[in-house]
């Protein structure tokens, strides 16, 4: 039997989480918590990043998990500071890696059957590569939080990216919060049944935070669930 195997494309973050007087810097991105989820259920799995060399050490713990990590040299890992109080939460973005190219997308194609897009901002994936995936005919799957990033002065607030449409046209799977699903579909002028109308989405996965979450799927039938710890 063949095993599966996905490919996650997104660089890899470093996080700097800040509550009240407490600061922790830790290893972060879709990238890192897609690829912990999808190994942990039996699937051999492989991310492409973009990281500075002086960073890449921060990978070890992903390679520990057996992932394997195609990476590629940046000036800059991407640095997200995010700054938690209580269920509020505000974002900043220092400094971005370099693009993730087609050519490091096209290396990871032959070997997989199912791709995870993770781009945590809207400039990590070449608009060239998200068509060579769209292309290939893969099970793609989606998290849209990078697409609905936008640096405004020192914080990162949700607005549509350009390549939210291409992103999406390419997905059967998409997986958002509800701030970044109220985003889209206010861009879009549509409500959720028509959004997966027209960009035939097999399954939506939508978090809500300490309120949970629930599953939608392109014939209308809804599963919900509730936040744990």
């Amino acid at each position: 039997m063949n095993v599966p195997r996905i490919a996650i494309i997104g660089s890899a973050t470093i996080d700097t989480v800040v509550k009240g007087e407490e600061s922790i810097r830790q290893l972060g991105g879709v990238v890192t918590y897609a690829g912990f989820t999808f190994r942990r259920h039996g699937i051999e799995t492989f991310i492409v990043s973009n990281i500075a060399e002086k960073d890449q050490s921060i990978l070890d713990v992903l390679k520990k998990e057996g992932i394997q990590i195609l990476v590629g040299n940046a000036s800059n890992t991407n640095h997200f500071i995010n700054h938690i109080d209580g269920f509020h939460r505000w974002q900043g973005m220092p400094v971005h890696a370099d693009s993730i190219t087609s050519k490091q997308v096209k290396d990871v194609l032959d070997l997989i059957g199912h791709l995870h897009i993770g781009a945590p901002h809207p400039g990590d994936i070449e608009a060239e590569a998200l068509t060579l995936i769209d292309e290939r005919k893969l099970i793609v799957s989606l998290d849209v939080q990078g697409f609905v990033r936008y640096k405004e002065g020192d914080r990162i607030i949700c607005r549509v990216s350009d390549n939210l449409v291409h992103a999406l046209s390419c997905a059967r799977y998409v997986k958002a919060d509800d701030t970044e699903l109220e985003t889209i579909l206010n861009a879009c002028n549509m409500d959720l049944p028509e959004l997966m109308q027209t960009f035939r989405i097999d399954e939506m996965v939508i978090t809500k935070g300490h309120r949970g979450g629930f599953v939608r799927s392109l014939t209308g039938e809804e599963a919900n669930c509730s936040a744990k710890p």
